[in-house]
């Protein structure tokens, strides 16, 4: 869950929702436009999301101060139950990802990538 506190309250986004936007916003990528791999790549990233799915469907909120955890606040295990689940969904385990890239890093390093330039510009 992204949480961004608004006056009155508090707007809540699901992962899977920001997923899909990016995938919407990357569509208009210039340098993406003629890339051989275009179509995975913008399926990659409108899905890159979508193990928070059930965390998302029922978001954790502290008992103690009423706040509803976004995805960097919410439980190590609940974080750590994400992955497992977006692999499994893609029918692909956790060696495909380190090795799909070509380059060593893997789509799991891209994905902090991404989200630390989002976070700087955020």
């Amino acid at each position: 869950m992204i949480v961004r506190r608004v006056s009155g309250g508090v707007e809540l986004t699901t992962q899977p929702d920001h997923a899909q936007l990016a995938g919407t916003i990357m569509d208009h990528c210039v340098p993406l436009r003629s890339h051989p791999r275009r179509g995975a790549i913008l399926h990659a990233i409108a899905e890159h999301d979508n193990g928070w799915a059930e965390e998302d469907a029922a978001p954790t909120v502290d008992p103690t101060t009423g706040n509803v955890a976004d995805f960097i606040t919410v439980a190590l295990s609940v974080r750590h139950a994400v992955w497992p689940r977006l692999f499994h969904r893609r029918g692909i385990s956790v060696h495909d990802i380190a090795a799909s890239d070509g380059d060593g890093h893997g789509q799991g390093a891209h994905h902090h990538q991404c989200h630390g330039v989002a976070r700087s510009h955020g």
